[in-house]
């Protein structure tokens, strides 16, 4: 309902998902469900939590990035408008665990940094999703300069920070906010406004169509309607 309300008819929109999609159980019955609804909820882009790791060889259809994390894509650039924006990411290499085998591998600030720099030459725009711990989330957005805009998917609080022209964003916890970030190029530099949506239902009512979809896949996956 906030894609078809607020991204679908916007142009020179990007919608993403900066990780942990799927359910914390990869067992979960449900995690077949949202795997079969992705398609239709209008994703550009995926960044990989530690609740995907299970499901990034399920995904076809939208792309996974990750720059440490094997049979993903190290980054993705959209051109929209004048501007083209590339949009890069990382998981913390102790949520291995999650995996089913080892596909995170550790990069050290220089190889990120030289990674983000060759990335920004040729882009605008510089958006980062951590999924980092917090320190090495925090050095790494300190250090490197380069990175216009990180989005943190690992801190639990909904909070925006700007530095001059950069920006900090996180959503916060469990879906219970959406980030809206608008950019703007200026003579003078870039402009952001971003505004946090509450997911309430009062709000964003449910979809019937997708309704009547989730309700056939919760019968064919043996799932109780409540």
């Amino acid at each position: 309902s906030f894609y078809k309300d607020s991204i679908e008819n916007v142009p020179n929109s990007i919608y993403l998902s900066a990780g942990n999609y799927f359910s914390y159980n990869s067992n979960d019955k449900e995690n077949k469900i949202v795997l079969d609804i992705l398609d239709s909820l209008g994703y550009d882009l995926i960044s990989v939590g530690k609740n995907d790791l299970y499901f990034t060889d399920s995904i076809k259809n939208v792309p996974v990035v990750s720059f440490n994390t094997s049979g993903t894509l190290p980054n993705k650039t959209f051109k929209l408008g004048k501007m083209k924006i590339c949009i890069t990411g990382m998981i913390d290499p102790e949520n291995s665990k999650y995996s089913n085998k080892k596909i995170i591998s550790d990069k050290d600030i220089g190889e990120v940094a030289q990674f983000i720099d060759s990335l920004k030459s040729e882009s605008d725009l510089l958006i980062f999703i951590s999924n980092l711990e917090a320190e090495k989330e925090k050095r790494i957005f300190n250090e490197i300069k380069n990175i216009d805009i990180m989005i943190s998917n690992t801190n639990q609080n909904n909070e925006k920070y700007s530095f001059g022209e950069r920006l900090y964003i996180s959503s916060g916890s469990s879906a219970e906010y959406i980030g809206k970030l608008s950019v703007e190029k200026m003579k003078e530099g870039v402009k952001y406004k971003n505004t946090f949506t509450k997911m309430k239902f009062d709000v964003f009512h449910e979809d019937k169509n997708l309704k009547t979809v989730i309700d056939s896949l919760k019968l064919k996956y043996g799932i109780d309607k409540k």
